[in-house]
């Protein structure tokens, strides 16, 4: 999981806190 401005998306791919 990545979050992004807070927000969780559904992308194990992607880790940018």
């Amino acid at each position: 999981e990545c979050y992004i401005l807070g927000v969780q998306l559904e992308d194990p791919t992607s880790d940018i806190e």
